[in-house]
Formats: structure tokens, C-alpha cells, sequence
């Protein structure tokens, strides 16, 4: 596999330490289509310019040309019938194209699919049931799946939740379930978690590995974890990618509402604004998560948004005033138990402590924050009540506070059930500027936090490209249900500038902003010799790097392959890092064979490619009449580049 992509949201650049941004909308790519799940992950690739998308409304994936950010356009679409049931999530890595594609049976294994960015179908292979995210490791060996596993809507029927590891290290000529591990937690015991992991599926008769649902993933920057969020199981798995393993369960603990730090809007029936202190714990339950390196370690941050089973064979929730509480754990009940407290949902899967039939504590979904969690699950920041606070001041959005996403009329209606529901996640880092765009799924829009200080992250703005005043049913009213939010860096950008991607699943819309002030970052300049000494099996090529751009070089080389356009995960030498002149050997050739080459260099910011080189490999050698043997043997600057010529004589 190819393109050195997924380093890019790992960016490091020199020299800058406060940077200010500011976001503009350019334009949004609207498919028509209202509350219909027409628009919710998208992934960009680079090389095409074209995003893809998912569309639940026709069951394919749309190709979308932004080649002109402020004029998305649709080029054709993808056809997911013939490969199950839709696709619930894509990935983009090096100009091919993986879907999370369910099942027609929702409860039975899915596949994951594999097509180039043309929408040609290359490869697929089986994965677990309802696989409901999908990514690509750093490196691009690996394709993950997580399988969420969920039951049927009579909870008789629970498929096992997992991950699926998918090694494409060889390439997809020939990928086979050989290539798969798909892994559950039916290993696992009570007795490996901590108190805080929820296993209570169909009034707790559900195993440990029917319970438990994957729902994001995220990987590090070395490829060598993968830290997979179990949403309604309040929890964070971690996995070792190489050996296919998971390593373990860290329950996330449970946010006290009745801290000073994290009070909350708990009715949507008073008709205002009424963030304070209740007597309950809130259930982080992230969703989208992201892995980013700050000091040389791997952090997690989390978009907390809060999840419930809700079937017609189970359901955990409840509201409050149709609870039993404790009067010792509660003696003020009468008090609660009208329109404030009274109206928000809980679980009813917790709190019932000592087994008597009535609640000692009460627990909400979701935290309604975003979260930094280090490697090891143990909670860094959480940013409190301060996104619920951020929009009660907000003079163009106050008024619309806690609005639901699919009515225009609907302030303080979503207070009593996990208010602005932070969904999707995004973080950028260049150097000491760290910044995170966290969609809020409800009210819509993105909050943006500056995290460079991960101890104390730092407001900047919010963003929502949503007119209330409009009917939400109709295209004007905007932007509707932030889903999925990705950063196109610039030296990939096709305008040349840092653009943002905000995927809108109620409204149908993806919408690319332009972010503005981040420290600028260039790539290398890299130049590729013309190739020379070409026998049947083997020939020379080089290049040079004339400048390391914003970032320095830690590797450079050539890269050759027989379809054009090689990049570094097809076949590659690694000669050196810096700045200079290397001049490098292409063995195991195969004769009379077309082969391009350019010379390559890496640096944090990405990787540069020279011009291509086009040369074909001499026919194989001819045997003479008198089977003598000779050995041709290339030398430069005191050492062998190859010497594997032979022919019969």
C-alpha cells in the first residue's frame, strides 16, 4: 500500500507556539435528501481530489469531486447492493477506497470492500457482524473494522461485538480471510474490569462478548495500538495490532454533576436555560475518538456523546421521575422529581446499589463534553459544562440552546437527553498549536478548542452553518446532524489552503470550511535522477533533496512499480534522511518489464515525490554454446550496488 497521508494529522512545524485561527464556509455539496442518513462519512483523497461518501438513503457510496472547495460536485456513485446491506463508514488511504458494508441481516458478518478511487471494485472479505466504522493504520498495512455486533430489536438474537484486523501488507491480489483476524472479548471476565465497564444487556443475561459493542477506532501514530471505543459499555478497548490482541478493558468512570465543574440542563420543559448541579453521574459513553501524540506520548480525545439500548425486547431508559429513588440517597426527591431533574433520561441498567428495588444513584447518557484521556485510559482533561456554557452566551445561538436536529423550533427540547451531543472529533497539531473540532450533533456546528496545553484546554470559537429560521426540512435551513469532521491539510488541499470537512447526516450536506492562521507547512523538494545501468533483473536511479521544507527529512529513497505513480508502500529503497544527493539500486526486477520510479522524501509534514522515470528491464538473458559463466559486478563509491548479472556461455 502507499501514500504517507495519515502522518499528516500528526503535523509538527517549527517555529510557531500561538497561532489564531479563524474558520469561513466555502461550500457545501447537498444531496436533497432529509433525515435519510444521505451524508455521513466522508474521507478525502488527495491524488483525485474527490471525497467519498456515504449514502444511506440509495445504499452506495457518492464520489464527490472538490477539486473547487467552494463547488463540490457529484461524479458518479457506488453501488453497495451486490456486497450487503449499506455501508456504514469508509476510509481512504493511498488512492484506495475501503467500506464497512453490513450485512442484509444485520446481526450476521459484514465485509469490508475494497475499490479504487474510481469506484472499481478491487477486493472484499468477511469481518464481523454490523461493522460500523472503518480505518486504515498510519503505516497502511492494516485495515480495522469495528463490528458493533448490536441484537435485533426482539434482543434474541446478539451477535458477538469485534474487531476485525485486516493485513494488506502484501497488497488486495489475493486478499483472502487468511488476511483477517477478527477478534471478540468473549475472553474476557467480570473480574478484568473495572467498576465503571457496563455489562447489563437484556436485564444483564447478555454475555461479556454479546454485551459489548465497538464503535470507533482509533490508531496510533506508530500503528502499533489500536484504541477502540465500546460506547455503550463505557469503555475503551486497546489492542495490539500486530499480534491481534486485545490487551484490555479500561473502564472510563463516571462524571459527577453534582461537582461545581460540571452541572448541566436537565429539563426541556421549563423553557430556559438552567445549567446547574444535579445529584447525577454522567456515563462518558465517547463516540468518535482520536489518537494524537503531545510530548512524545499517545493521548486520546473523545467526543462524549452518550448511548442507550433502546429495543422492543429490552430498553434501559428511563426518566427520572418514573424511577423509585432512595429517600436517604435522595430526601429532597419531591423536589426533583418534577419538571427539573425529573424529566432527563437515565439508565435504569445502574444505580439500584444494594439490589433493594430503588435507585441510590442516578446515571445519564454521555457527558456532554469532550475528554483526554493518556494511553492508559486514565482521564487527562474533560471540559466540564463548558461547550452547554459556550453556547448559552453565543449572541446568534443562546436562543436556539439544546435545539434538536431535525426542528427549527425546538429550543431547550434536547436538554433532557444528552443536550448538544458531541459526536465527531478532529485534531490538528503543528508543533506547540494544537486545536480540536469537536461536531455537536444536536444543535449542530463545531466547537473549537485550542489543546496545546492538554491539562487545560482553551475555547476559540464555535461554528455552526445552520439558519434556524428556516424550515429544517428545506435546504436553506443548512447544516443539520454534524456526523464526521476531517482536516485536509494544505500542502493536499486542492485550494492550497487548511480546509475542514463536516460531514451533515439529517440535512444531507457535507459543507468544506477554510481554516485560517495555522503556521504555515511545506513539503520537501525532491528531484529524481534519470535511471541508468538497466539489465533484465536490476537498474540504477537516485535523486536529490534540495530543501527539507518546514520539517526535517527522516527518510528518503526511490520508489518503483509497474502501474505508475509509485509511492513509498509500493516497492521502495530507504537511503538516508537530510538534505543531498543519494543514488540508489532497484533489484528483483523482472525482465522485459515497463517499471516507474521517483525518488521520494519524508518528513513529519508528509511525503514529497520527484518527476517520474519510465524505463523498461533488457529480455532475459540468452545461453551460449559453451555454458562458461560470467559475473557482472556494479560499484560505486566503494561499495557494491548489486552484482547479480550471470548468463551461461
Amino acid at each position: 500500500m502507499k501514500k504517507n497521508y495519515f502522518l499528516l494529522l500528526f503535523i509538527s512545524l517549527a517555529f510557531f507556539v500561538n497561532a489564531q485561527i479563524t474558520v469561513n464556509h466555502l461550500g457545501t455539496y447537498a444531496t436533497g435528501v432529509f433525515d435519510q442518513g444521505a451524508t455521513e462519512i466522508a474521507k478525502y483523497d488527495p491524488v483525485s481530489m474527490r471525497l467519498f461518501s456515504t449514502n444511506g438513503a440509495n445504499n452506495k457510496v457518492d464520489i464527490i469531486d472538490v477539486s473547487n472547495p467552494n463547488n463540490p460536485s457529484l461524479i458518479t456513485s457506488i453501488d453497495i447492493t451486490p456486497y450487503g446491506g449499506g455501508a456504514n463508514s469508509v476510509a481512504v488511504f493511498d488512492e484506495i477506497l475501503v467500506a464497512a458494508v453490513e450485512n442484509v441481516d444485520k446481526q450476521a458478518n459484514g465485509r469490508a470492500v475494497f475499490f479504487d478511487t474510481n469506484g472499481n471494485y478491487l477486493a472484499d472479505v468477511e469481518v464481523g457482524a454490523l461493522p460500523d466504522m472503518v480505518t486504515f493504520s498510519p503505516d497502511g498495512n492494516y485495515v480495522l473494522t469495528a463490528n458493533e455486533g448490536e441484537p435485533n430489536d426482539d434482543y434474541d438474537n446478539d451477535p458477538h461485538g469485534s474487531v476485525s484486523i485486516i493485513d494488506i501488507s502484501g497488497g488486495l491480489a489475493g486478499l483472502s480471510a487468511s488476511n483477517v483476524s477478527t477478534i471478540d472479548f468473549s475472553g474476557f471476565s467480570m473480574a478484568d474490569f473495572n467498576a465503571s465497564v457496563r455489562i447489563f444487556g437484556k436485564n444483564g443475561t447478555a454475555t461479556i462478548a454479546e454485551d459489548i459493542e465497538p464503535e470507533y477506532i482509533a490508531v496510533d501514530k506508530n500503528s502499533q495500538f489500536a484504541y477502540v471505543a465500546l460506547q455503550e459499555n463505557n469503555a475503551i478497548a486497546k489492542i495490539d495490532i500486530q499480534n491481534a490482541v486485545i490487551t484490555e478493558v479500561v473502564g472510563l468512570g463516571f462524571k459527577n454533576h453534582s461537582l461545581a465543574s460540571n452541572p448541566f440542563d436537565a429539563s426541556d420543559k421549563d423553557n430556559k436555560i438552567n445549567i446547574t448541579t444535579w445529584p447525577v453521574f454522567g456515563m462518558y459513553q465517547p463516540d468518535a475518538l482520536k489518537a494524537f501524540e503531545h510530548n512524545g506520548n499517545t493521548y486520546l480525545i473523545s467526543a462524549n456523546e452518550g448511548d442507550s439500548r433502546d429495543y422492543n425486547g429490552y430498553s434501559e431508559v428511563k426518566r427520572v421521575k418514573n424511577l423509585t429513588l432512595d429517600p436517604i440517597a435522595f430526601p429532597n426527591a419531591s423536589v426533583l422529581l418534577d419538571k427539573n431533574l425529573g424529566r432527563l433520561n437515565v439508565t435504569s441498567a445502574n444505580g439500584d446499589i444494594d439490589n433493594d428495588g430503588d435507585y441510590d444513584a442516578l446515571y445519564s447518557f454521555g457527558a456532554r463534553s469532550f475528554s483526554i484521556w493518556d494511553a492508559n485510559g486514565n482521564l487527562v482533561f474533560d471540559s466540564g459544562d463548558d461547550i452547554e456554557q459556550q453556547i448559552a452566551a453565543d449572541a446568534n445561538f443562546s436562543v436556539y440552546f439544546n435545539s434538536t436536529n431535525d426542528n427549527n423550533n425546538s429550543f431547550d427540547k434536547r436538554s433532557d437527553d444528552k443536550g448538544p451531543e458531541p459526536e465527531a472529533v478532529e485534531v490538528v497539531i503543528r508543533d506547540a498549536v494544537s486545536y480540536a473540532f469537536i461536531g455537536l450533533e444536536r444543535i449542530g456546528g463545531f466547537v473549537i478548542y485550542n489543546i496545546s496545553d492538554i491539562n487545560n484546554p482553551v475555547f476559540v470559537d464555535y461554528i455552526n452553518n445552520r439558519d434556524f429560521t428556516q424550515n429544517a426540512t428545506t435546504p436553506q435551513a443548512g447544516d443539520l446532524a454534524p456526523e464526521d469532521i476531517n482536516f485536509i491539510p494544505s500542502v493536499f488541499s486542492p485550494n492550497g489552503n487548511d480546509l475542514l470537512v463536516v460531514s451533515n447526516e439529517v440535512s444531507g450536506t457535507i459543507s468544506i470550511f477554510q481554516v485560517n492562521g495555522l503556521p504555515v507547512i511545506t513539503l520537501p523538494t525532491v528531484t529524481t535522477n534519470a535511471v541508468s545501468m538497466i539489465e533484465s533483473w536490476a537498474a540504477l536511479s537516485g535523486g536529490v533533496v534540495t530543501s527539507a521544507g518546514t520539517s526535517p527529512v527522516t527518510e528518503y529513497g526511490i520508489c518503483w512499480n509497474t502501474t505508475g505513480n509509485p509511492t513509498i508502500y509500493d516497492n521502495k529503497t530507504i537511503d538516508g534522511s537530510g538534505i543531498g544527493a543519494f543514488i540508489s539500486a532497484m533489484n528483483g526486477l523482472s525482465s522485459s518489464t515497463t517499471y516507474y520510479v521517483r525518488a521520494y522524501a519524508t518528513s513529519e509534514v508528509g511525503t514529497a515525490y520527484g518527476a517520474e522515470e519510465t524505463f523498461a528491464t533488457l529480455p532475459p538473458p540468452v545461453p551460449l554454446s559453451d555454458n562458461g559463466i560470467y559475473v557482472v559486478m556494479f560499484l560505486m563509491a566503494g561499495f557494491t550496488i548489486f552484482t547479480v548479472r550471470r548468463r551461461f556461455i
